[in-house]
């Protein structure tokens, strides 16, 4: 059995995924089942948050494709998955 610190820092991380779960429903046609099946860990859901930030920025296209570029290989599994829904 775990002591309270790692109950609460487990019990704190589950929380955080389920707020990320929420809030890129709210930005995106997934509902929660379909995120948390494509991206069960927390740390896919702030690279999603990430590349939505990117998508949906009022830049132009190429400053987008820049940023996309620039972080091609942190989002690449990401865009993947994301893509693999599609087809």
């Amino acid at each position: 059995m775990g002591n309270r610190y790692e109950k609460t820092a487990k019990k704190a991380a589950e929380q955080t995924n389920l707020k990320y779960t929420a809030e890129i429903s709210s930005l995106t046609r997934l509902k929660d089942t379909q995120i948390n099946r494509l991206f069960p860990k927390r740390t896919d859901k702030e690279k999603l948050m990430k590349l939505l930030a990117i998508v949906k920025d009022s830049t132009d296209e190429a400053e987008k494709k820049a940023r996309l570029l620039e972080n091609i290989e942190d989002l690449s599994p990401i865009l993947i998955r994301l893509v693999g829904v599609l087809v």
